[in-house]
């Protein structure tokens, strides 16, 4: 079974930034590996603007924590931003995405739950 046009599409959007450009041509305004080392909260990061926030966070060198509603939007997101660094050999690069719990930012306990979780990331960053 082959990919509809729609997959086709979303598929090759994850690889490219919104003008077309590859993440290898994607000549960013901050400096490499701007925020190594540190964690980010993305809200919405499974699409749109959260999904290019989260991956210009992941190339600049932060592990981001994506959150959504729907957590395998958030795996789906984190995966593909991991597997287009780790393809890029020549995008040197610490960061990666990951995918925080299903998350309501309306929802008080939910939302401690996604901070707890990127302080546990945090903290695991800074033992390695």
């Amino acid at each position: 079974m082959g990919e509809t046009k729609t997959e086709k599409a979303k598929n090759e959007s994850f690889s490219t930034t919104a003008s077309g450009t590859k993440l290898s041509q994607w000549k960013s305004c901050f400096r490499p590996n701007l925020f190594s080392g540190k964690v980010a909260l993305v809200s919405g990061g499974g699409i749109g603007i959260g999904y290019a926030i989260a991956k210009e966070l992941a190339i600049l060198g932060a592990t981001a924590v994506i959150a959504s509603r729907d957590r395998s939007k958030c795996e789906e997101t984190a995966s593909k931003i991991n597997a287009e660094i780790a393809d890029e050999a020549n995008t040197p690069c610490s960061g990666r995405g990951y995918a925080g719990p299903s998350t309501s930012i309306r929802d008080e306990t939910q939302v401690q739950a996604l901070i707890t979780t990127a302080i546990t990331r945090s903290a695991g960053k800074q033992r390695r």
